[in-house]
């Protein structure tokens, strides 16, 4: 697990976007990604925002990301990045 804190004021596309670095790294390591956004981030983001920046960017690199990431709205005030194996659960801790 990784895990990525970023003061309040940040704006929300830029922290998506310094979390989306994190995951091409991460998917060259684990073949499962869960990707925890928190909920005051996800509400100041539009739908758009996450397929421009991390779709956009990282389906280039991985054709298949759709089925190897996959994303979660959770009430911490951090972004997590959660590796698994293959069809194991997601446990938030």
């Amino acid at each position: 697990m990784r895990k990525f804190s970023f003061s309040p004021d940040a704006p929300a596309l830029t922290q998506l976007l310094a979390v989306s670095i994190s995951l091409l790294s991460a998917l060259r390591e684990h073949r499962q990604l869960c990707l925890c956004v928190p909920k005051q981030i996800h509400q100041r983001l539009h739908a758009a925002d996450y397929g421009r920046v991390l779709y956009d960017l990282l389906s280039a690199e991985y054709p298949d990301l759709e089925t190897r990431l996959e994303i979660r709205v959770h009430p911490q005030p951090d972004f997590l990045i959660l590796f698994t194996p293959p069809g194991a659960p997601h446990e938030i801790p």
